[in-house]
């Protein structure tokens, strides 16, 4: 059995309208179409998002120096063109997360008393007043640990020296992590009221712009299939199944959709979504948002390796759904 077309079928025809009642003059000049898609496949933006980071560790690379701390790296990657290209990341996220570390760090440094007006030297003393700032500023359990990792890293990748690596102040951290009264920052549940709004926007019930119910939708899928907003946008979009009720019959009724992220932090994980919406007037809800992919992707439905379109699904204040790759939890509340 071919899996249904929802392309015409699921999505209310007066969802395309931008002269709707209630549409804000704002909302009402929105374009209607697809903007133009700034990545072919997760290989471009990825590499896009490797110079990026290339460039941002460069720059902690160039602060260290300006801090007083010479590199050894320099002897032989004397310009800032070929340290920039051998600082390559393994995997962009954690040396994204090194640098916020470092940058942070230089903050520290330039308003502590001790180390403003003086070359920045990485001993014990130093270290431990920056644990202690980050300690004292309750950030979360792994931080401190995460934070040592960081000086670590760009100490092996630019060749400086660093004494105050202690075991004593690695202790420190571990002690801080294994506190029960840390607790992790999550992200706030979405109520039932807020997830009917969004069924309602997917299904075109306050005529806004498919563009704008594509986002809506895919913030309910993410919350629906409790799977962090990286992960759905690296699953590819043709790998998605719809899952039948198992009664026999030739008119068997679809349940939702099973597929399998390419890969994750860890190893490619497998995700189900159900078609069922918080009420009966929010049924059909991820048949519309899986025709609005459809529309999106156009004739790569079946072969890109994503799921989304990067430039059409920006929120009304212009960040992409994408960057807080947080897993969304839902949550009984009214």
């Amino acid at each position: 059995m071919s899996p249904p077309n929802f392309l015409e079928s699921a999505i209310l025809s007066h969802g395309t309208s931008g002269s709707q009642p209630g549409r804000s003059k704002a909302f009402a000049r929105q374009p209607m179409t697809w903007a133009p898609t700034a990545y072919k496949n997760l290989a471009e933006q990825g590499s896009a998002e490797n110079a990026k980071c290339q460039q941002r560790m460069l720059n902690c690379a160039r602060g260290l120096e300006k801090r007083g701390i010479k590199l050894e790296v320099r002897s032989w990657a004397s310009s800032d063109a070929e340290l920039e290209r051998l600082l390559r990341p393994n995997r962009v996220g954690t040396a994204s997360n090194y640098c916020r570390l470092i940058e942070r760090l230089f903050e520290y440094s330039d308003s502590h008393p001790n180390s403003r007006d003086c070359n920045l030297i990485f001993n014990s003393s130093f270290i431990k007043g920056w644990l202690e700032h980050l300690i004292d500023h309750k950030v979360g359990r792994y931080t401190p640990s995460s934070s040592l990792t960081s000086i670590r890293y760009f100490a092996a990748l630019l060749e400086f020296p660093v004494t105050g690596d202690t075991v004593l102040l690695r202790n420190k951290c571990s002690q801080y992590k294994d506190e029960k009264s840390v607790e992790t920052q999550r992200a706030k549940g979405y109520s039932k009221k807020f997830l009917s709004w969004l069924e309602l926007m997917v299904l075109g019930s306050m005529g806004f712009t498919k563009p704008d119910q594509l986002v809506c939708g895919r913030i309910r899928l993410s919350a629906q299939a409790s799977i962090r907003n990286d992960d759905l946008r690296r699953t590819p979009s043709g790998r998605i199944e719809w899952v039948y009720d198992p009664l026999e019959g030739e008119h068997r009724e679809y349940r939702g959709i099973l597929t399998r992220a390419q890969h994750t932090k860890t190893l490619p994980r497998h995700w189900a979504c159900s078609r069922l919406g918080v009420t009966e007037q929010g049924d059909g809800w991820l048949e519309a948002t899986v025709g609005l992919l459809a529309m999106a992707h156009g004739d790569g439905f079946a072969t890109d390796d994503h799921l989304e379109k990067w430039p059409c699904l920006r929120d009304t204040v212009g960040r992409s759904l994408h960057q807080t790759g947080r897993a969304i939890r839902v949550t009984s509340a009214d």
